[in-house]
């Protein structure tokens, strides 16, 4: 029996069904998906045709700019390129998982932030005061990316190629100017922080290999060093700013190489200390905004409890470090 492509597998009945019903979550209050549900039959098969034939066409995007703390420019795809995102994340991303270090933890199964910040926070504990950790972070990390590089990378580990024009050309359609520069994608995309968190896995091993001695946590570009002794967390922390640099063309200027010491470790919304933690102030003010805001639009006093308790439950670290006081 002939095994199917990569993208006989994402042209798939089933698959495009799936990535449709991914897609859809959250957005059937949305006219794009009202849209592509009315034709629904015809849409997906319409899909499946120029996927199969080498014709699909990505179209444009929507642009419009998050404050969250900084501002950052957020790309919207039309519902029938989503879809197409959804059906090929959905037959890449378990080979690319194989590949991806342990130490990174964005958007994967498993993972994500609430693990980051427990694995980060146990560690801490572990090392106490005893310790010298340091942060990096990537300048214009989803701006920066070069694309010659990022499809390089993709194209190595895929077992065929039936896929590499359909993912250059998604690649290399982003944002006004990412063509002309070669570098960029766009932050919304799924597919995009798949390809964000494969960029940097090979900074991931460079650490594991050339520093064992340093524990190291990544989510997407915001990575946290964390030693014994500050001779190889800084050792470290220099090595990466030369490796990131030479090799994956980004850039993590000197005020985005911070050493912290011993002092409480900011990392994905929290003030991290080996005795204790505290929410970021950005981040309580966030959520008093989106109160004032469902309540100035009228909203049920249920929405807005529910608001109330999401947030009192992500400020709550895990159990398995609950035996730490709260800040």
């Amino acid at each position: 029996m002939v095994q199917a492509s990569l993208l006989e597998t994402v042209a798939r009945s089933e698959n495009l069904w799936r990535a449709f019903r991914e897609c859809a979550r959250g957005k059937r209050s949305k006219l794009g998906y009202q849209r592509f549900f009315f034709r629904i039959g015809e849409r997906l098969v319409e899909i499946q045709h120029h996927l199969l034939a080498g014709t699909y066409a990505w179209q444009g995007y929507r642009e419009f700019v998050v404050k969250d703390p900084k501002a950052r420019v957020i790309m919207a795809a039309p519902y029938s390129d989503r879809v197409v995102h959804h059906a090929i994340h959905r037959v890449i991303e378990p080979i690319f998982e194989k590949i991806l270090s342990p130490r990174t933890y964005a958007c994967r199964r498993g993972l994500g932030s609430s693990r980051a910040v427990v694995d980060l926070w146990n560690a801490l504990r572990a090392y106490g005061e005893c310790r010298y950790v340091v942060k990096l972070d990537v300048e214009q990390y989803f701006a920066s990316i070069s694309h010659d590089l990022l499809i390089k990378s993709l194209f190595s580990d895929l077992p065929d190629d039936s896929l590499n024009d359909l993912l250059t050309s998604l690649i290399r359609t982003g944002h006004s100017g990412s063509a002309s520069t070669g570098r960029g994608i766009p932050i919304g995309n799924l597919t995009s922080q798949l390809f964000a968190n494969l960029m940097l896995n090979p900074a991931d091993r460079f650490i594991e290999k050339f520093f064992p001695q340093v524990l190291h946590f990544r989510y997407m570009d915001d990575i946290v060093l964390l030693a014994r002794c500050k001779r190889d967390a800084l050792d470290c922390g220099y090595a990466v700013v030369k490796f990131v640099s030479e090799e994956l063309s980004l850039s993590i200027p000197f005020t985005k190489m911070i050493p912290l010491a011993s002092e409480p470790v900011p990392f994905l919304g929290y003030l991290l200390h080996h005795d204790g933690y505290q929410v970021l102030a950005r981040n309580r003010r966030r959520f008093h905004k989106h109160l004032r805001i469902l309540r100035g639009r009228g909203a049920r006093e249920s929405r807005v409890a529910q608001a109330q308790l999401a947030y009192e439950a992500w400020t709550v670290i895990p159990a398995r470090c609950s035996h730490l006081s709260q800040g």
